[in-house]
């Protein structure tokens, strides 16, 4: 296969991995952690609303100043409900993404592995876990495709001597560093290859660095805080994670391995020796040194792993194609992990996530901005997620008592709201809003049935562990208001 050929197969896959990418931003548009939503999503909401973002000392306001810009386009688009807000941001996530599949392209063309690239580009666009990855609200998860795109331009501009694509790799790996401080451990690997193997590039290495610095300090100075201030405080409150949770070394190993599906694709390590090639090596040490690095860091996520996801696939895809004549592959490996991928890939594309906690203000603010949320001991309440979904004209209050089919009846006739919704977490508080549901004491007022808001993964997650898991517990809840307003809104309500 030839260079042309190669291109083909990465406009079929790109054109792939961006169907995947919009089913998993509408349909698993709910918090994989805390993170996503309060540090990343609610900060840029706010910003887009009031020009305040709230953010601390040290973390950067890049991300929220891009965020809030599509907050601001979508709107501009009138797309008014929170939970289509957020399925946009999960777009556009997505369409960042694929600039990772331009990298892979280039990083093929540059060291000539046409069959290789071509598994490779199949694999960002259809490894299970890639859309799900691609379009999370994270810092790793965001700067994943300007690294990746920006690690294969600078391995192409390296072996095929084009200086302005090694300026352009360099600044797209340090964007990528600017956005999440931690993929800085893939630049100062990219720099040091330079300066050991290619010493011809320092000084456009050294040039594009100091500008990526006065970028950063740019981005402070712009926040009204001292230059390189957000960095320099990011170290600081770094300095001891051990309060955010200790986990052991080999965990971090453990979550980079099971980018290549591992202990599955376990037979296919028998060809790591072909990772020594040129191009291979490179990329293999980037990823090595950040993995080492991680793994002696106490606090451990595996979403910390998500910045490295792209050039991973390369290396994975060189070990199944170099595999591809075993025994052990074609028995074992291919199906097996060919089954596990796309298994993996329905529910990260279709299966929403942590649905209990942001589910009920999702749906109803579809239906009307103007509802009374009151929170009867549920997941909604308990964490900080609802300020997204609860605009102006609708409010939430937590009650302890019990609410009762009179109390519904004055709110409703109060005109102030449009509609009441009840909500609750905890199973023996559902005789409370059945109640709700069968009083027909007060005419021309009505609540639906009680609905569940949950999925099939926070079901499973939460049986196995709810100790552990509590965000992941189903949310109850029945919703209020005239008959007529039923009969206005009974198509949306049917969906509920």
């Amino acid at each position: 296969m030839n260079k042309k050929e190669l291109l083909k197969h990465f406009w079929i896959a790109l054109f792939i991995g961006f169907i995947f990418r919009m089913f998993s931003a509408h349909f698993v548009f709910g918090p994989q952690a805390l993170d996503d939503y309060l540090n990343q999503l609610i900060p840029s909401f706010k910003f887009a609303e009031t020009g305040v973002h709230l953010l601390p000392a040290w973390r950067s306001p890049l991300i929220v100043w891009i965020l809030s810009a599509v907050l601001q386009l979508v709107k501009w688009f009138g797309i008014l409900s929170p939970m289509g807000q957020v399925q946009s941001v999960g777009v556009f996530l997505g369409i960042l993404s694929l600039s990772s599949m331009i990298g892979c392209y280039y990083f093929f063309s540059a060291i000539d592995e046409i069959e290789i690239g071509k598994v490779a580009l199949y694999f960002t666009a259809l490894h299970g876990l890639m859309p799900f990855v691609s379009t999370r609200i994270f810092l790793e998860s965001i700067s994943m495709g300007p690294l990746t795109l920006g690690v294969g331009l600078l391995i192409y501009s390296v072996f095929k001597d084009k200086r302005h694509l090694l300026i352009a790799g360099f600044c797209l790996i340090g964007f990528a560093t600017l956005i999440r401080f931690q993929v800085g451990l893939i630049y100062v690997a990219a720099v040091g290859w330079i300066f050991v193997f290619h010493r011809k590039w320092w000084r456009e290495v050294v040039w594009t660095s100091l500008a990526i610095a006065a970028v950063n300090a740019g981005i402070d100075l712009a926040d009204h805080r001292a230059a390189f201030s957000t960095l320099f405080a990011y170290f600081m409150v770094n300095k001891d994670v051990s309060s955010y949770g200790s986990e052991p070394w080999y965990s971090t190993w453990l979550a980079w391995l099971a980018i290549g599906l591992f202990p599955f694709s376990a037979p296919l390590l028998k060809k790591v020796k072909h990772l020594g090639q040129k191009g291979f090596r490179e990329v293999l040490c980037f990823v090595l040194f950040f993995v080492l690095v991680h793994s002696l860091i106490s606090h451990k996520e595996e979403r910390f792993m998500y910045p490295v996801f792209g050039i991973s696939i390369w290396l994975w895809a060189a070990l199944w194609v170099y595999s591809k004549e075993e025994k052990s592959f074609r028995r074992f490996v291919r199906p097996v992990v060919i089954t596990l991928n796309s298994m993996i890939l329905c529910v990260g594309c279709f299966v929403n996530t942590q649905v209990g906690e942001i589910g009920v203000l999702a749906k109803v603010s579809r239906i009307s901005s103007h509802v009374l949320y009151i929170d009867r001991e549920s997941l909604v309440g308990q964490g900080e997620m609802w300020e997204f979904f609860v605009r102006s004209g609708a409010k939430l209050i937590k009650q302890p008592a019990a609410v009762t089919p009179e109390q519904i009846s004055d709110l409703i006739q109060a005109k102030e709201y449009e509609a009441v919704a009840v909500i609750t977490s905890q199973s023996d508080l559902l005789q409370e809003l059945k109640t709700l549901y069968s009083d027909h004491s007060h005419p021309g007022i009505q609540c639906t049935s009680i609905n569940e808001e949950s999925s099939l993964i926070d079901a499973l997650i939460y049986k196995m562990n709810p100790r552990r898991n509590e965000r992941r517990r189903p949310t109850w809840y029945t919703m209020c208001a005239e008959a007529e307003w039923f009969k206005v809104h009974q198509n949306e309500i049917g969906k509920l």
